[in-house]
């Protein structure tokens, strides 16, 4: 499962890291740190904050072509001192993982938790992922840095539940900075 919510903010942040070097002259071991640090300090100063998550989740029948809306969940999510809850429209109080499991058991389809901070800490700022050298890519009219990452089943956090049953998956991705 790849989600993007959130990341681009991450990514600007981290672009700042890149300073006015070409990308392919830097090693991972000398842009890593670099990004790493400012994705400490951006996610240190997070203020808490609450919005609004519309999930629209969709299914496809065998033998049917297109994927056919199976429903739609509005959520409030709240980042308190780094850590996600969530609370239905209305309510007045946030919790942790219960409305999650509420959710996911009431009809098919995926959902995660983490994909407004903790997904971007775990994978700058826990030990978790594995980072291959970076390429240079362009990103729109501008040069970017990707780095491809991997993390090992044995150290990761990411749960997805999915149709009443959960697993610890082992997420692989991308992420790009620019660097002009």
């Amino acid at each position: 499962m790849y989600s993007t919510r959130g990341w681009a903010s991450w990514v600007t942040v981290a672009g700042l890291a890149v300073i006015a070097a070409r990308a392919q002259d830097l090693p991972l071991n000398t842009l890593l740190p670099h990004i790493q640090h400012i994705v400490a300090e951006y996610a240190a100063a997070i203020p808490n904050y609450t919005c609004t998550e519309i999930i629209h989740r969709y299914e496809r029948p065998r033998r049917v072509k297109e994927f056919q809306i199976i429903d739609t969940v509005k959520l409030e999510v709240a980042v308190l001192n780094g850590t996600e809850r969530f609370a239905w429209p209305g309510s007045t109080e946030f919790g942790d993982q219960d409305l999650l499991k509420e959710i996911s058991g009431s009809s098919y389809g995926a959902l995660s938790k983490g994909d407004f901070v903790i997904h971007a800490r775990n994978i700058f700022l826990r030990d978790q992922a594995a980072f291959h050298p970076p390429r240079v890519e362009k990103l729109g009219d501008r040069d970017a840095i990707r780095l491809d990452y991997e993390v090992p089943l044995a150290k990761s956090s990411f749960v997805v539940n999915a149709d009443g049953k959960k697993a610890i998956v082992d997420p692989s991705g991308s992420t790009r900075t620019t660097c002009n």
